[in-house]
C-alpha cells in the first residue's frame, strides 16, 4: 500500500490556485466564523485516493465563492476567477499531475450571500 498524503495534495492544489491569482483567500474548508471576504476559494479532496499500484488517483474540487451583488449572482467575478483557474491548470507539480479536462458543476447560491462555481479535477499521483 502506498502512502498518499491528502493534506499535501490539498496544500499543493491551494498553492496552484493562489499562484494563479484566482484569489488571495484559499481554504480547505468554507470559513464561517471568520470575516467574509468578497471572494475566496475552497480546495479539497472530493473523493478518497485510489491506489492503482503503479500510481494513485484522486479528485480535487476547487469551489469558487463570489459575494452576490444586489442579491444577484456576481457572474463577472465568478467568470474572472474561473478563467484564472483554467489558466493555472492543468499543472504538473512534484508528484501530482492534474488532468486538463475538469468537470464543471453548475453555479449555485450558498444561502450565505455568495454564489459558487465548482471545478473538479482528476489528479494522478506518482509513486515515490
Amino acid at each position: 500500500m502506498n502512502n498518499f498524503d491528502t493534506t499535501d495534495i490539498e496544500d499543493t492544489s491551494k498553492g496552484i490556485v493562489k499562484g494563479g491569482g484566482v484569489t488571495a483567500h484559499v481554504y480547505c474548508n468554507r470559513p464561517k466564523s471568520k470575516e467574509q471576504h468578497d471572494d475566496f476559494a475552497v480546495v479539497s479532496m472530493s473523493l478518497g485516493t485510489e491506489d492503482r499500484r503503479t500510481f494513485g488517483e484522486c479528485n480535487v474540487s476547487i469551489t469558487l465563492f463570489a459575494r452576490d451583488v444586489a442579491g444577484e449572482k456576481n457572474g463577472k467575478k465568478l467568470k474572472l476567477m474561473y478563467t484564472r483557474v483554467l489558466a493555472a491548470m492543468p499543472a504538473a507539480t512534484g508528484r501530482y499531475i492534474i488532468d486538463p479536462n475538469p468537470l464543471l458543476l453548475p453555479d449555485a447560491p450558498d444561502d450565505f450571500g455568495f454564489h459558487t462555481r465548482t471545478i473538479d479535477y482528476k489528479v494522478t499521483i506518482k509513486i515515490q
